[in-house]
């Protein structure tokens, strides 16, 4: 994951991308979108190398079942 992220790799990737011009990817992102959306979310991608991001803990609900008993949903924080 570490070499996968790192700056110079993510860059030279980046331009190749950037440098073929092709159709969108599998998300329907332009590469005109690519930059900005790199440029907003890398903080986050640093985080997850470094270990230093922890998702929000998972709200818990019980639902009853209608047999009796019941089931755990988790919820995401928004």
């Amino acid at each position: 994951m570490e070499k996968a992220v790192a700056i110079k790799n993510a860059m030279r990737a980046f331009k190749r991308v950037e440098a073929t011009n092709r159709a969108t990817g599998v998300d329907g992102m332009r590469i005109e979108e690519l930059r900005p959306c790199l440029k907003e979310h890398w903080l986050m991608v640093e985080a997850l190398v470094t270990r230093a991001y922890g998702p929000a803990p998972v709200r818990r609900v019980e639902i009853s079942k209608p047999t009796g008993g019941a089931r755990l949903l988790g919820c995401p924080p928004q």
